[in-house]
């Protein structure tokens, strides 16, 4: 997570983990816990309904039922709404439609930093077909070559700048 930053008066720094991502709010001083629980909570009501890593999520359901007609609630309605006007907006160049690609190309998992391997300056990498793979630079100053040979597989090279 981000370092701390100076809290105002009257605020209360919270952080949590929700959506893959590190989520910082500040919640009035006042009642601070209760508040800070129900962003909590809101953040697990969103990911409950339009998570794609939850396969017990809303749309997971829905994209599960391709095809068939699905209830779904208010939240995945309105994201699937508005999915579908910005692609109409940018003429396609935003496309909701595209999950088979993304998992695909390796986006079918959430990151996982305690899953990431260190390579040393000059090593070589090649992530194994078919599964999920990231690239992360931490504070040291590296050049990442990344390029994919076959359908799906990826190789790794680091190299030091």
């Amino acid at each position: 997570m981000s370092p701390d930053l100076d809290v105002p008066r009257g605020l209360v720094s919270h952080r949590f983990r929700a959506m893959g991502s590190d989520i910082h709010v500040l919640v009035p001083e006042r009642r601070a816990p209760e508040r800070a629980d129900a962003v909590e909570a809101l953040f697990e009501e969103w990911e409950a309904a339009l998570s794609r890593f939850r396969p017990e999520s809303e749309l997971s359901r829905l994209n599960d039922r391709a095809g068939a007609p699905v209830r779904v609630g208010p939240i995945l309605l309105a994201a699937v709404e508005a999915s579908l006007a910005a692609a109409r907006a940018t003429g396609g160049l935003f496309d909701p439609t595209l999950r088979h690609e993304l998992v695909r190309i390796g986006y079918g998992r959430s990151f996982d930093a305690a899953a990431l391997k260190a390579l040393a300056p000059g090593s070589f990498y090649t992530e194994p077909a078919g599964e999920a793979h990231y690239a992360q630079t931490r504070t040291e100053a590296v050049v990442v070559d990344i390029t994919g040979y076959g359908p799906s597989d990826t190789v790794y090279t680091a190299t030091a700048k």
